[in-house]
């Protein structure tokens, strides 16, 4: 092979991506992968050296010169046709057009601006760029970087001569000039359409390029909205404004960037990074309308009276109510556009909406750990339907058998002049639509979305599986509160007390604030009669419960009331009640958890939870639950970030704990006893591990 053909195939090697070009993070990860003593500064200084156009990457024509270049001042004799543009200086004589010269200096092309005569130089000795009247006249102004001038972090100052010195220029900016055949390249390069989405704050919907060019880049046009994405200039931000122009005040922005296509730039919403999606046009057509349930029609006999729901109340049941296609806020929720009915089941998919059903979405969450029973023997249809016709395979208990429901495809959304649509229920996660769809086939046999208003899970495990058998652990009375020892040696501060509680202290508690302030009068003891403390303490626990828990335990029927009649309520201690509830963990049982008390630690009293998981880590016992709502977690100790497991890392390791505010926490078995009281599980042993086929094992 010829040694330019060798080079050419190490070329195209670094070319990772396959773009033509090698990229800063390209040539960086090769050079660090050769040597790892290669640092940020010097991979930009040999970038800079070899990038004879200055545009942050090496060309072909850039990367052979590198390669067989006789002195140390590599690409000083290479000339491109190249121009810089400068602009936004306060000083207006310093702004124009900068084109590439046919001479170098310290192995850095000059460039010069013919309006101004002014020169752009790079000067090595001072690590900067400098424009002036040439090389060996003092720069009027200065860049202090290595880097290209349009890839510096770093911002222009400008000399004061009153002042003798350097003053920065915030708004001063420098980037590429392109030809117009260039832009007009680039922006034929542009995707034909966008899409945007985001997991938090509001998403953008899809937009299609329009002819014409602004700013040197395209310019796109939203469908619904008639909002234009743009490019500004002076910003140097795309932006969704009414009109693409410098002057129309946008409404969403990207950050900092001078990249020609907007799905290059990096978006936030709310903190979060949103996504960019290329669809094809052929999946951007317009959805026509679909099949329409005549026994459960889309309008508001389907929704029923919402005003006995305090949930719907706060979050905005009122508001007008407009039926929407699940296939088209499906394609609004991913970034190809593409509808999504099960993708990749979890019980992150269970996100309740505007309803009370906590106890109908927390059972959907568990079920989600079972995801070829979902769609083996609940969903009858298992592809998308084009005409929005699904059908459900139900147990029935008043006919006592097993019953076929179907539903369309339209979803309640509050009415609103957004991009995408607002869900007013079970929303969509990922643009997955299993979820919305069986809220709905649930809602179709209790009548209306209003009358899935409060109800246990229990109940939507009897619909699933036609199991009703259910035990439950609990107290066997509620409302005392438990007796706790100071176990620190050197007692525990008492909140605004000099004294301490001594070790072996004996304290009633009164409540516990915020997951670790425990109120509380003294039983006996040495310290103050009544205080409040902290029972835990940089990761390590201050006090324990000395009273023992009143644990019993019964199996109950929803449907079978007879049978309840005759029901045995069996007195349990505190290890049988873990055994129970971690067989019923370990036999694959659905379970389920409410919360009686009010209590400001993150956990919400009278809200049905899931339970995900039970682990035992030497002495400590665990129970990880889910919050329906995917957001809002237990603030007590072994919170998530909390210092217990910073002080315990193989706890921390053993429960996988991440730090993701989605609802999914794990609280110590001690905690759950007297916050959640409460454990309950269908007595329907599920085919396969909970969660296994979700993490890629095998199953049976």
């Amino acid at each position: 092979m010829a040694a330019n053909e060798a080079v050419q195939a190490a070329f195209r090697r670094f070319d990772v991506d396959q773009s033509g070009s090698i990229s800063r993070d390209e040539l960086g990860n090769i050079l660090r992968g050769l040597d790892s003593s290669w640092t940020d500064d010097s991979i930009d200084d040999l970038l800079a050296q070899a990038d004879a156009s200055g545009d942050g990457q090496l060309q072909i024509d850039e990367f052979l010169k590198w390669i067989f270049a006789e002195d140390q001042d590599v690409g000083a004799a290479y000339i491109g046709e190249f121009t810089y543009s400068i602009s936004s200086c306060s000083k207006p004589e310093m702004n124009g057009d900068y084109v590439q010269r046919p001479i170098a200096f310290n192995g850095r092309p000059i460039f010069q601006c013919f309006e101004n005569g002014l020169h752009l130089i790079y000067h090595k000795a001072k690590k900067q760029w400098g424009i002036g009247k040439g090389p060996t006249n003092p720069p009027i102004c200065r860049l202090r970087t290595e880097r290209a001038p349009h890839m510096a972090r770093a911002n222009w100052a400008l000399w004061q001569e009153g002042r003798k010195a350097y003053v920065r220029e915030s708004r001063m900016s420098c980037g590429f000039k392109r030809s117009p055949e260039e832009v007009e390249a680039a922006c034929e390069k542009a995707p034909e359409i966008i899409h945007h989405v985001c997991v938090e704050g509001e998403a953008l919907g899809l937009f299609r390029k329009q002819g014409e060019i602004v700013n040197e880049r395209p310019v796109y046009l939203h469908d619904k909205t008639g909002m234009f994405l743009s490019y500004d200039k002076e910003l140097q931000k795309w932006k969704v404004s009414k009109e693409p122009n410098a002057s129309c005040k946008g409404v969403h922005f990207s950050e900092l960037t001078k990249a020609y296509s907007p799905i290059k730039a990096v978006w936030k919403s709310e903190g979060e990074t949103v996504l960019w999606g290329t669809p094809q046009p052929s999946s951007c057509v317009a959805i026509p309308e679909g099949w329409k349930d005549p026994d459960f029609p889309p309008d508001a006999s389907s929704i029923g009276n919402m005003k006995e729901s305090r949930c719907a109340a706060k979050r905005g049941a009122s508001r007008e109510i407009e039926w929407v296609r699940a296939l088209t806020m499906s394609k609004q929720r991913t970034p190809l556009y593409e509808p999504v009915l099960f993708g990749d089941i979890t019980p992150a998919d269970a996100l309740q909406g505007a309803v009370g059903n906590c106890w109908m979405i927390a059972a959907f969450a568990q079920m989600a750990e079972f995801p070829s029973y979902i769609k083996e023997h609940i969903f009858i249809t298992k592809e998308i339907s084009p005409d929005g016709k699904y059908e459900f395979r139900l147990f029935d208990f008043k006919a006592k058998d097993w019953t076929v429901v179907q539903v369309d495809d339209y979803l309640p959304c509050f009415a609103s002049d957004r991009a995408t649509a607002d869900v007013a229920y079970a929303d969509l996660n990922d643009g997955k639509m299993w979820v919305a769809l069986l809220e709905k086939a649930l809602a179709k046999q209790f009548g209306s979305y209003a009358r899935i208003n409060g109800g246990i899970s229990e109940v939507v495990y009897a619909m699933l599986t036609g199991c009703d058998n259910h035990f439950s652990i609990g107290p066997r009375v509620t409302g005392d509160k438990p007796i706790w020892v100071i176990t620190a040696e050197d007692g525990v501060p008492v909140r605004g007390k000099e004294e301490r509680l001594a070790a072996g202290a004996r304290i009633q508690e009164l409540r516990i604030v915020g997951g670790y302030q425990l109120k509380f009068t003294k039983v006996d003891g040495e310290g103050p009669d009544e205080g409040v403390i902290e029972y835990y303490m940089a990761g390590k626990p201050m006090a324990r419960r000395e009273t023992k828990f009143p644990w019993c335990h019964f199996v109950q029927h929803v449907y079978d009331k007879e049978a309840n009649k005759h029901m045995k309520i069996e007195d349990i201690d505190d290890d049988q009640a873990w055994a129970k509830a971690l067989e019923a963990e370990e036999k694959n049982f659905l379970l389920s958890a409410c919360p009686f008390d009010y209590a400001s630690d993150g956990v919400v009293s009278s809200h049905v939870y899931s339970v995900l998981a039970l682990k035992q880590v030497g002495a400590l016992r665990f129970v990880c639950m889910r919050n329906p709502w995917g957001r809002g977690e237990w603030k007590g100790p072994w919170h998530e970030g909390g210092e217990e497991l910073k002080a315990n890392p193989d706890v921390a390791e053993a429960l996988q704990v991440d730090l993701d505010n989605d609802g999914k926490f794990w609280i110590e078995w001690e905690d759950y006893k007297w916050r959640v009281k409460n454990f309950a599980a269908t007595m329907f042993p599920m085919a396969t591990r909970r969660g296994r086929e979700r993490l890629g094992e095998d199953v049976d």
